[in-house]
């Protein structure tokens, strides 16, 4: 399928197919699931494109054809993928001949300018950008990795703010269990709340601050389950007994270890927790890698 698009040079990844036809360099990027296609060109000219539009519509009526920011973007779906040459082929053909015809010209997608451009992943973001506008990305991201390096990171002050952080998903976890709501989908929020906590309190997270994090996330579920338990207890016995909510929290290792079925529910409901707090964990991660700030940006084919 590759090879049948017309001009085509390189596939990048698993979904974008990169070409140049008639002097136009253009991308194509399809969704698997969809099977939508968007086509793009970088372009300048008159922004006027109707008798553009009516020639390709005569090709495919359901295609969507925008041209803004000096971006000619064709959206178009496919029943199999396996026709994108076929259906894009006339496409490419009669778009660039109009371009060619009226004048367009390419531009670079950042600076907007009629210069030689590249095939870029910056970032992530592929797109045709020229030699000047690489340097220029290129500047920017040793500025914020060296940048990142010289960020200092607060330890206690992200300490203090993972312990805040974890307080609204604990509280949303006794709110669930009130509701009679699975209670384990709160460690989702408390381990997201605490890697977010640090980091705003401790202005950086690195190695340290994301076990840090991570840690106090996992404890935040300990004690919110625990509090729900001691609030199951307090409730079952206060009007049999003279107890507080905190004599119930000390009798938690009691019917642990004395009722099978207070042990076996404590256990699932925790186990729940924790395995859904991970969904959470990869927050801290996240954060933990803009902190440290890697970057991608390169020339595509080179």
């Amino acid at each position: 399928m590759d090879k049948n698009i017309n001009g085509f040079k390189i596939k990048y990844g698993g979904n974008i197919y990169a070409g140049n036809i008639n002097g136009f360099n253009y991308l194509i990027k399809y969704d698997n699931t969809s099977l939508v296609y968007n086509l793009y060109f970088n372009i300048l000219g008159k922004e006027d494109i109707k008798d553009l539009s009516k020639e390709i519509k005569k090709i495919d009526k359901d295609i969507t054809i925008i041209y803004k920011n000096n971006v000619l973007s064709i959206v178009g779906s496919l029943r199999e993928i396996k026709d994108l040459a076929k259906v894009i082929n006339p496409i490419l053909e009669n778009i660039t001949k109009y371009l060619k015809d009226k004048n367009y010209k390419e531009i670079c997608k950042h600076c907007k300018e009629i210069k030689k451009v590249y095939l870029t992943d910056n970032e992530g973001e592929i797109n045709y950008f020229c030699d000047d506008c690489y340097k220029e990305f290129i500047k920017i991201a040793e500025y914020k990795k060296n940048n990142s390096k010289n960020v200092k990171e607060h330890t206690f002050k992200g300490i203090v703010g993972a312990i805040i952080g974890i307080i609204p998903g604990i509280l949303l976890w006794l709110l669930l269990s009130y509701l009679k709501l699975e209670p384990g989908i709160a460690g989702i929020f408390i381990t997201m709340g605490a890697a977010l906590g640090f980091k705003h309190f401790g202005k950086v997270m690195k190695v340290s601050g994301l076990v840090i994090s991570i840690i106090i996330g996992l404890l935040g579920v300990l004690i919110a389950h625990e509090l729900n338990c001691s609030i199951y207890i307090y409730n079952l016995y206060k009007t049999d007994f003279l107890i507080n909510l905190w004599d119930a929290y000390k009798s938690i290792p009691y019917y642990l270890s004395r009722n099978n079925e207070f042990k076996e529910s404590f256990t699932n409901a925790l186990s729940i927790g924790l395995i859904l707090s991970i969904i959470g964990i990869f927050s801290s991660y996240s954060l933990y890698r803009q902190s440290i700030y890697t970057y991608q940006i390169k020339r595509i084919g080179e």
